[in-house]
């Protein structure tokens, strides 16, 4: 049902910004004609004044050269311009820009089209004579208006139905089957003639008392007994006879032979969801801890006087690479605090609400800063639920609803590296302001929140964390993954380095495709050996497609740049085809990593589970040295640039006479 509600709730999201795309382009479609006039307007008296200025030198307007280069560039650099034409002062064409190949949707959809602004900018000549400047504005279309938009919101639309579906899932397992959880299992009881314990559930509804009725029940006949017991009792001590006696013991041991009752009151068996609701906090505040680490390696909007000599991809991968070390110093601080664990997470929201604050408020050097802070909250908050895991299996009075020892982590990785950087990227779209505060914090609030309301009498969160034994050793899979997880972490955030790409649809659509492998993944029980050499398989293609998409990004950026640049902003098929390989390497090395996360997890669930805890904050150092070398690579790839490809010398056509440092072209030699 969790997820017929996250189809559902993507598909109406997607209807409803679809409509709302129309209609905004109803309403702003009138007023951009008289705008698209003016700017056209703007861009023909620049043209006419190139033209006059080499005229002034002598130049006859016929007799120019260079001029199509001049019309290509101010095509590329305005791309609404339909065409450009210069004619002479008998309005004979004389030059004429190519015409722009993408025309043939807007002739098919010509009823969702207003009509192209024509304006006409006159050259005034130094012989009196007068030529002209036609330019024509391509007008607003349904068609490109929504190609500009639908991958934006359909990203957008993805997040809020992915948001959904994690919140209903948890909803529904923390309450409905937790409910029914303990209905079977009381029943179960019932059946067995077990009434020497009672189950129950924490988070009570007046809609559903099946669970108290049972348990109400069950201590009926317990106190039946009981009372049964005492009237024996009294009357053994005042009967005389030795036959009536022996006649009441034999009642009273056929009454409990029917079943198994306690010594004084019965077991309380409290059934919990901890592990959604472990999974549900953390992934919460690591999405706001991803958003901050994602916004903090785009760079702040101001200056800083920090100089650092490292180009901006070399210090996205750090900025990450601080988050990755934070987080295990904080794994270990929670651990040795010995505090609860509704209090550690208190405390990280704390930390981390000062971490997006110094960020949104422009500090001078946030960047670290944010990224420290979100670290340590991500990881005391991952210490924290690790601990109500580990009292779940540990405490007789508590009973986990179901089987999830990777709940923890997987959670933590999904909001870390899925739904934080696509939260992020979709932020960085927004004005600075209140309205990006409050999309970055929502999440945060949320994990607050829940936690505030599981947070009752004997509950799991009240647990305190301790300093659990290390293990001796480390696996060298484990730490490889580490690696890995943290050059993934560091990759995506490449994408936003390029300056004239002001949203990071890249970085999201890998963000979110982490988030589906993942999710995919952990559904994946992988147990046989057809399924884990699936697998297998999985990662070896994900890493194979991701060594592939970055080797064609680099050859696509072979000139001395200052950061590593994995995909431009263009719309060349190089880019694209980087972006979309980085994607899908994205989904199958998160479903690699999900499937075997919960495989071997669950096949160390009948160890304690604090022998896997100390071994997440390793894991976390790992993940940072991952993540320098994200950043080692961004640094020395400029220098491998300028030995492999040097930059060719390039002509720009500018106006002038000959001779001069700024000219439109030469006069024909020979005519």
């Amino acid at each position: 049902m969790p997820a017929l509600l996250g189809v559902g709730g993507f598909v109406l999201l997607w209807l409803l910004a679809l409509a709302l795309s129309v209609h905004a382009y109803l309403l702003l479609a009138g007023s951009r004609t008289a705008g698209d006039e003016a700017r056209g307007r703007l861009i023909a008296q620049s043209v006419a004044q190139r033209v006059v200025r080499a005229e002034s030198l002598g130049i006859p307007l016929h007799r120019l050269v260079g001029m199509p280069e001049l019309l290509r560039q101010r095509l590329d650099a305005y791309p609404d311009v339909e065409s450009i034409v210069v004619n002479d002062e008998m309005r004979r064409q004389l030059w004429r820009s190519d015409p722009r190949p993408d025309r043939l949707l807007k002739g098919r959809l010509s009823l969702l089209a207003l009509p192209d602004a024509v304006v006409e900018e006159p050259i005034a000549l130094s012989t009196g004579q007068t030529g002209s400047v036609r330019l024509t504005m391509r007008g607003p279309d349904l068609a490109s208006f929504m190609a500009s938009v639908a991958l934006p919101l359909t990203l957008g639309c993805a997040f809020f139905a992915a948001m959904g579906w994690l919140a209903a899932w948890a909803a529904f397992v923390t309450t409905r089957r937790t409910r029914d959880r303990a209905v079977r299992l009381a029943i179960r009881d019932i059946d067995a003639g077990r009434y020497d314990r009672l189950t129950i559930t924490l988070q009570r509804r007046d809609f559903d008392r099946r669970v108290q009725q049972l348990a109400r029940g069950v201590r009926a006949v317990h106190e039946t007994l009981e009372r049964a017991r005492r009237v024996v009792g009294s009357l053994r001590r005042t009967e005389p006879h030795p036959a009536r006696r022996k006649w009441l013991d034999q009642l009273l041991a056929s009454a409990e032979a029917g079943g198994r009752f306690a010594a004084t009151t019965p077991q309380l068996r409290r059934l919990v969801a901890g592990d959604a609701q472990a999974a549900w906090v953390v992934s919460m505040l690591a999405t706001t801890g991803g958003a901050v680490l994602s916004l903090a390696a785009q760079g702040p909007s101001v200056p800083t006087p920090v100089q650092t000599g490292m180009g901006p991809g070399a210090m996205a991968a750090m900025v990450w690479c601080t988050g990755w070390l934070a987080a295990s110093a904080g794994w270990w601080s929670a651990r040795l605090a010995r505090a609860s664990a509704w209090l550690v997470v208190l405390l990280g929201t704390s930390i981390l609400g000062a971490g997006g604050l110094a960020l949104g408020l422009h500090m001078p050097d946030a960047r670290f800063l944010a990224a420290g802070c979100a670290g340590l909250a991500m990881g005391a908050t991952l210490a924290a639920t690790e601990a109500l895991q580990q009292a779940l299996r540990q405490r007789r009075d508590l009973r986990e609803s179901g089987a999830r020892p990777y709940a923890s982590l997987a959670g933590w990785l999904l909001g870390a590296l899925g739904l934080g950087p696509a939260l992020g990227g979709l932020a960085g779209a927004l004005p600075e302001g209140t309205m990006r505060m409050v999309a970055v914090v929502l999440p945060l609030a949320l994990a607050l929140c829940m936690t505030w309301r599981w947070n009752v009498a004997h509950s799991p969160w009240q647990t305190r964390l301790d300093a659990a034994p290390s293990r001796p050793r480390t696996s060298a899979v484990d730490a490889w993954t580490a690696i890995a997880v943290g050059g993934l972490g560091a990759i995506p955030s490449q994408f936003v380095m390029t300056s004239d790409l002001r949203f990071p649809v890249q970085a999201v659509c890998a963000a979110l495709s982490f988030g589906t492998g993942l999710i995919l993944g952990l559904a994946d029980p992988g147990l046989s050996t057809p399924r884990r050499r699936r697998q297998r398989q999985a990662g070896g293609l994900g890493v194979s497609i991701l060594a592939a998409s970055l080797a064609v990004a680099a050859a696509g950026t072979a000139r001395p740049v200052q950061s590593l640049e994995f995909a431009a902003a263009g719309n060349g098929v190089a880019d694209v085809a980087a972006a979309a390989g980085v994607a899908i390497a994205m989904l199958l090395l998160a479903f690699a990593l999900g499937a075997g996360l919960r495989r071997r997890r669950c096949a160390a669930a009948d160890a304690p589970i604090h022998r896997a805890g100390p071994r997440t904050g390793r894991l976390a150092l790992m993940a940072g040295a991952g993540a320098l070398l994200v950043a080692v690579m961004a640094q020395a790839w400029p220098l491998a640039q300028q030995k492999l490809w040097p930059d060719p010398p390039r002509v720009v056509p500018v106006a002038g006479a000959p001779g001069s440092a700024d000219r439109l072209g030469e006069v024909e030699h020979g005519t």
